[in-house]
């Protein structure tokens, strides 16, 4: 993080200052990293999974990431500035798992103090926009340009050569609803669709779009839910999942596989079309 905090160069750490220096090296682009920083310091963006007020809410520029292990073992918390990097850890000594204690509700707090404090006694700052960045107006869903002009759009940053693509026809239906892949069916079918008709899936061939071709999934005896292999797929009204070596299951609406160890094939049917899909995976345990 601290490489970051330097727009993408990298210094091996010391722990005495009359150490060796080594020299310093560039691995990626400022423009490139800026947009990291810019990312990571934005209130807003921060405001859907943690809150209004949470405490990574600034009212000066930081860049901030957290962090939780397996089981509530480990919460980190991780903010930069121009002239401060800063990592809390919280945890107990022994590796026994807290209570439902994650990054933000842990280890948040305390960077929030540690940032205020160099805030008001040393001074922070924050990064000159890198010559260069453009901003345009996106569609806040499919992420394509859109004119500017466009009441829909909210204006995002680039690296001049990385623009997306323009919005097409396509990308919607007859009513104006943006049409989303098989990959976003599970989310739009839970309560976290926020979207109140503003998207659907968009209709075409049968396809898998979980468990993907090839994945290798681990179970870990900490996390109950591993054991779930979530079904997706699209194409079809009144599709049939099958398997050979897995139990197979439903809670409500969902469906999922019961993990267990070996080399698995699921396919995906549709009856009325006659059509089939299938995927290979791998299932271990740790």
């Amino acid at each position: 993080y601290a490489s970051l905090a330097r727009l993408g160069v990298y210094r091996p750490w010391r722990v005495l200052t009359s150490s060796a220096a080594v020299e310093p090296r560039r691995y990626a682009r400022p423009e490139l990293v800026w947009q990291i920083a810019d990312i990571l310091s934005d209130n807003s963006a921060r405001t859907l999974a943690f809150g209004i007020n949470s405490a990574l809410r600034y009212d000066y520029p930081v860049a901030a990431k957290t962090g939780t292990s397996t089981d509530f073992r480990d919460n980190w918390t991780i903010g930069f500035t121009p002239e401060f990097s800063v990592g809390v850890w919280v945890g107990n000594f022994d590796g026994s798992p807290m209570q439902e204690v994650s990054g933000v509700t842990g280890a948040g707090p305390i960077l929030r103090e540690i940032f205020d404090h160099l805030h008001v006694q040393k001074g922070t700052s924050w990064y000159a926009t890198p010559p260069g960045i453009v901003e345009r107006k996106v569609h806040p869903l499919t992420g394509k340009l859109l004119t500017d002009d466009d009441g829909r759009g909210v204006v995002e940053k680039f690296v001049p050569g990385n623009l997306p693509p323009p919005a097409a026809p396509a990308d919607y239906d007859a009513e104006g609803r943006v049409q989303l892949g098989s990959e976003y069916a599970e989310w739009l079918a839970s309560a976290e669709n926020s979207l109140h008709g503003q998207a659907i899936l968009a209709r075409g061939g049968l396809r898998i779009a979980s468990p993907l071709e090839g994945t290798t999934f681990l179970l870990d005896p900490d996390v109950p839910s591993s054991s779930r292999i979530p079904l997706l797929g699209s194409g079809g009204a009144k599709l049939v999942w099958r398997s050979d070596s897995l139990a197979l299951a439903a809670d409500g609406e969902a469906r999922y596989a019961v993990g267990a160890d070996g080399e698995h094939r699921i396919t995906l049917f549709d009856p009325e079309s006659g059509q089939s899909a299938e995927v290979r995976i791998s299932i271990r345990s740790l």
